[in-house]
């Protein structure tokens, strides 16, 4: 056998494996960190038009490698149209594959109550409805011509109503406001709209919902707050500096306990060392919250904590009785 013919099949080989590398890593994905980009792929697009649309938002390394992953795995002809919300953490097979599977209609998302306007950013984008923007981009001037509630505001904290919600992946931050706000318009703003001082009520309810857990002791806790502030008693909220110190998380937040330290935050929303209620909601009260706060239960109490343990609120009338309960509660 002549040399020429030893050496073809090698190089071939050396050549294959070249091409073969190239286009592993090509097929990798463009970058680590995950991203999410939205892409619509429209009725009658050409494949070329649909690779460098994906290669345009970043979700693929390389049009042309994708194309030729493509039509290797006869996966070309398969892409379905639709709305579609891709990392651009994922390879150019999972993209592939998700294109050929078809876009999600809708997502089911659950906002728990007491979660603030960050934690519901962050959730929503997590789940792929939220793809750019935030709430604090919205004009609330403009939304308070269709909503009265947000007239006196400055911060949709507190009016974004916690609740089951489907959306559309990839949908816009205004889309998804409205949806919250019509939903807070329709199942609290009724109750609320004959107060004057409903906003004080938001605030109030918004403590009561990161404080209490239970009805009846949240409807006891908000007679207690409306003692105090009557009173000119500090509300002395930690919630208040959870929301500080977490810079407006709470579910999403790695360290929301309160330190000794905390209490000498120079802030307006210390409310150890400022009467009154904060300037803001703290969070995203439910119904049940905002309910407590329209009908507290009167009693001879002033103070409250939480038993860590079993999450009962103890309630004190004196302030001495307070400090027993919380050198037993808390050793």
């Amino acid at each position: 056998m002549s040399r020429i013919s030893l050496i073809a099949p090698t190089a071939l080989a050396i050549f294959g494996g070249l091409i073969l590398g190239y286009f592993f890593f090509s097929l990798q994905s463009p970058q680590s960190r995950s991203e999410l980009h939205r892409v619509e792929i429209i009725r009658g697009q050409s494949f070329s038009e649909i690779a460098a649309a994906l290669d345009r938002e970043r979700v693929v390394q390389s049009a042309t490698t994708f194309k030729l992953f493509a039509l290797v795995t006869g996966s070309a002809h398969q892409l379905k149209p639709g709305v579609y919300v891709l990392d651009a953490a994922s390879s150019s097979p999972s993209v592939l594959a998700a294109l050929v599977k078809g876009p999600v209609r809708d997502v089911r998302v659950v906002l728990t109550e007491g979660m603030t306007v960050k934690d519901i950013e962050e959730t929503l984008r997590r789940h792929g409805i939220l793809t750019h923007g935030s709430f604090s981009d919205l004009d609330i001037r403009q939304l308070a011509r269709t909503y009265p509630f947000l007239s006196s505001v400055k911060t949709l904290e507190g009016f974004l109503f916690p609740d089951t919600y489907d959306f559309f992946p990839g949908s816009e931050v205004e889309t998804i406001a409205h949806v919250l706000l019509n939903n807070f318009q329709t199942k609290i703003w009724p109750i609320l709209e004959t107060h004057p001082d409903f906003l004080e009520k938001v605030i109030l309810a918004s403590i009561v919902e990161k404080e209490v857990a239970r009805l009846d002791d949240r409807r006891v806790v908000a007679g207690i707050l409306f003692k105090r502030l009557a009173l000119g008693i500090p509300l002395q909220i930690d919630a208040a500096f959870t929301y500080v110190k977490c810079k407006g998380l709470f579910v999403l937040c790695e360290r929301p306990a309160v330190a000794r330290t905390d209490l000498d935050i120079p802030s307006a929303y210390n409310m150890y060392l400022h009467t009154g209620v904060p300037p803001t909601p703290i969070s995203n009260p439910g119904r049940e919250a905002i309910l407590a706060v329209l009908h507290p239960t009167t009693s001879a109490f002033l103070y409250y904590l939480s038993d860590p343990k079993t999450k009962r609120t103890l309630f004190s009338a004196t302030f001495d009785e307070h400090n027993d309960k919380r050198g037993q509660y808390f050793k």
